[in-house]
């Protein structure tokens, strides 16, 4: 993706989130679920299958090359299943599959007992963000073979949905797929924890875009709100907070755009990108609750909706604590004359 494009879709991006996500929006989605204004919106830009192939409506961008969509769904809160039908579109089109002509496409990370996948599957997926809604699912089994990608039917009687309660009121769901129909199945060079990195990426992406936001309210009402005379943004203590979560936002932010460097992710990368946004997310919403008092819990206030997104897209493709624990298998493994240079040098043995 040139320069100039990726210009004109982070200013489309923003252009229409800032226009139709609104706090009455957010009310909305969050007592009714009501996304679908918006999503047929993104449809309509385009934005939905950025990563799809030119040649299926897409512009073929690397997913990488995505994180200007990712943070304006996290910086305005953004009720869409945008990132995830971005990693469905980036699976399909690693595999040359052609992507459904309509319809929410979300990854799915099937269980390992996955069976008789070639014309249907019968397998189960755990905490599928937006699986209680969408129509088709993408996969990745592990064979002898090499990996396979799936494009699994989830519109019939086949798929069975548990709905998850989820903090920011997203229609998570476990599913549950008894013989269900595979539309398409084609071998990829990758291997079946990919599409848990682009996720992990994704979520990343999002909660920076949140942090920034967070960041600003409560910036901006520390500087409203008067005390005894004077803006509470003059108490030292209320500046030393903010500014921890100010340096909190700029790590991940930097962690983000180094995993986003390169134009295919690396587990090293993503890895410290998620566990520095998961970390940053706990500061900057605990901290700017804080900083907002009893006025910042309250439904009328628009801060909880961007800090339960912080704390549920860090529980999602993967928590800090299992990036953490990835991250120090992979230390171990390097071995004490390899880990230094491995360092210094990401890209030496990071997958």
């Amino acid at each position: 993706m040139n320069h100039e494009m990726h210009e004109m879709i982070a200013e489309s991006v923003q252009r229409l989130f800032g226009d139709l996500v609104t706090p009455t929006a957010l009310d909305a989605f969050a007592g009714r679920g009501s996304y679908e204004g918006l999503w047929q919106a993104c449809v309509d830009a385009g934005f939905d299958r950025a990563t799809a192939h030119q040649a299926y409506g897409g512009i073929g961008a690397k997913f990488t090359e995505t994180a200007t969509l990712l943070h304006a769904v996290g910086y305005h809160a953004a009720p869409v299943p945008l990132a995830d039908s971005l990693v469905a579109h980036a699976l399909l089109a690693a595999a040359e599959i052609e992507p459904p002509d309509a319809g929410i496409v979300v990854p799915l990370g099937l269980d390992a007992g996955a069976t008789r996948w070639q014309q249907t599957v019968t397998a189960r997926a755990a905490n599928v963000p937006w699986g209680a809604v969408a129509q088709w699912g993408v996969a990745c089994i592990e064979t002898p073979g090499g990996c396979q990608v799936l494009l699994v039917d989830l519109r019939g009687a086949a798929t069975l949905r548990t709905p998850r309660p989820q903090m920011a009121h997203e229609p998570q769901a476990d599913v549950q797929l008894e013989a269900a129909p595979v539309a398409a199945v084609a071998p990829c060079a990758m291997d079946a924890s990919h599409p848990l990195l682009l996720g992990a990426l994704a979520r990343s992406a999002q909660i920076v875009g949140a942090l920034e936001r967070v960041l600003i309210l409560g910036v901006v009402y520390a500087n409203e709100r008067v005390q005894f005379g004077k803006p509470i943004a003059q108490n030292q203590v209320l500046q030393q907070m903010l500014s921890a979560v100010g340096g909190h936002a700029a790590a991940a932010r930097t962690a983000v755009q180094v995993a986003c460097g390169t134009p295919e992710p690396n587990t090293f990368d993503v890895a410290v990108a998620k566990v520095r946004a998961g970390e940053a997310a706990g500061v900057a919403a605990a901290t700017v609750h804080q900083v907002h008092g009893a006025i910042g819990i309250t439904a009328e206030h628009v801060l909880h909706h961007f800090t339960q997104r912080l704390w549920a897209w860090r529980a999602e493709y993967g928590s800090e604590a299992q990036w953490a624990r990835r991250l120090g298998e992979w230390a171990i493994g390097m071995g004490p004359e390899a880990l230094w240079p491995a360092i210094v040098d990401r890209r030496a043995g990071t997958d």
